[in-house]
């Protein structure tokens, strides 16, 4: 994501790097807190916290918390967390609020992305050169189609 980010800055040179990289180092770091793993990191269920509040609600505390202990702008605190609050986009996936900077929009589709190539990577791996997938759930139910070397 933040190879993509900085690419993708360097096209729409109007972005703050520092808010676009901020965001996607911050974004989901707190999932770590939402999930309940094992010694080698194999999650088998959520938190009380994570089941509770999620890792966008304990992401927004946790930039305010810090920021208040180091004494950051006020704007900056913000913003950061807006990013985390807003970067689900819709209320359904945990969003309250849709991006309201262009930083916080490039974070969400950012993360959209990396999603969805991670998705189709993964379908795509178990298939020979030339075979559609079973359809995806998570891609919508999509049949995929893996391309043969030589396309």
């Amino acid at each position: 994501m933040l190879q993509s980010g900085e690419k993708l800055c360097q096209v729409y040179d109007f972005l703050n790097t520092d808010y676009v990289y901020a965001g996607v180092i911050l974004h989901d770091m707190c999932k770590i807190l939402e999930m309940d793993s094992d010694e080698y990191g194999v999650v088998s269920d959520y938190t009380m916290e994570g089941k509770l509040l999620g890792h966008i609600i304990q992401g927004i505390k946790e930039i305010d918390s810090e920021g208040e202990k180091i004494g950051i702008v006020r704007e900056k605190s913000v913003i950061l967390q807006h990013m985390v609050l807003s970067h689900h986009y819709e209320p359904e996936f945990g969003s309250p609020k849709k991006p309201m900077t262009p930083e916080a929009e490039l974070l969400h589709f950012l993360d959209i992305i990396d999603a969805r190539m991670f998705d189709f990577e993964h379908s795509l791996e178990a298939i020979e050169p030339g075979q559609f997938t079973d359809k995806v759930w998570l891609l919508d139910n999509r049949n995929l189609y893996k391309l043969k070397g030589d396309s």
